[in-house]
């Protein structure tokens, strides 16, 4: 049996894993889900109606079946980094957030067929969101205010006798 060793575990990424499932079962997500959705009647055929249940997503305003993928609460406003310990508090605020700040948003694949009319709003927004991410300077990126130049006081002539004098 391998061992699990605590150089190879990941604190940051195991949370945000735990965090995320978490939400799910967050009461706002399933509110945002049930004020999306529409239901209508169709016939049988055997005459009888039934029942149909699709959700309308708050980007484009098209209807979706609720199939694994199709669509995703979204938050308005980003989540936010959580890579050390000092952003979790702030992250898990962010993750559950009041109700106003989450949509439902239609979230199919790239591949899909419908992707070559539009791609879904999800995406579309995530990439939006990536991108201000890149241009935003972080620490690491951030610029650093160039050193002054080195400057010497010391005439050459008088380091060596001040040389001379030490030895």
């Amino acid at each position: 049996m391998a061992k699990i060793t605590i150089e190879n575990f990941r604190l940051d990424v195991f949370l945000k894993t735990v965090l995320r499932g978490a939400f799910k079962k967050y009461p706002h997500f399933n509110e945002v889900k049930r004020r999306a959705k529409r239901e209508y009647f169709v016939q049988s055929k055997t005459g009888k109606p039934m029942r149909r249940v699709c959700f309308q997503c708050a980007g484009c305003g098209r209807y979706f079946l609720d199939v694994s993928g199709e669509l995703a609460v979204d938050h308005r406003n980003p989540v936010g980094e959580f890579t050390t310990v000092e952003q979790l508090p702030g992250y898990i605020l962010g993750l559950f957030c009041d109700i106003s700040n989450l949509d439902l948003l239609c979230n199919y694949p790239d591949n899909d067929t419908r992707a070559e009319y539009q791609r879904s709003c999800h995406r579309i927004k995530s990439a939006k969101e990536a991108a201000e991410r890149a241009t935003k300077p972080t620490k690491k990126t951030a610029k650093k205010k160039p050193k002054p130049p080195v400057t010497c006081s010391y005439d050459f002539d008088e380091l060596q006798k001040l040389v001379k004098a030490a030895k």
